[in-house]
């Protein structure tokens, strides 16, 4: 009787269970023409491989901007109180994801 009691108190089982008999519906979206996902209550749902890999891309984004902002960016003055940037780093790195996004 102890070990029948005993089987139903695995905390992540019970959560399961909740989502067992659940479906999601993937539907287009005519005006933005993007895929999202709904689940059984009419919640837009995110998946969590979908959020990684949106920020692996923003990183990899960041990262290959930098490094043509600092290729083409030549140090104007050797003093350091009065250096400036030459490039504008947000317009590229706005232009960059809108590229992205497109893509």
């Amino acid at each position: 009787m102890e070990y029948d009691n005993g089987k139903n108190t695995d905390d992540k089982k019970q959560e399961s269970k909740k989502f067992l008999g659940r479906v999601d519906q993937i539907y287009k979206h005519e005006k933005t023409a993007l895929n999202l996902v709904k689940d059984d209550f009419g919640i837009h749902v995110l998946y969590d491989a979908a959020f990684s890999d949106m920020r692996t891309m923003e990183t990899e984004i960041l990262k290959i901007c930098s490094f043509y902002v600092n290729k083409a960016e030549p140090l104007l003055d050797n003093d350091l109180r009065n250096m400036y940037p030459a490039v504008d780093r947000l317009k590229i790195l706005d232009e960059a994801l809108k590229w992205e996004n497109d893509y």
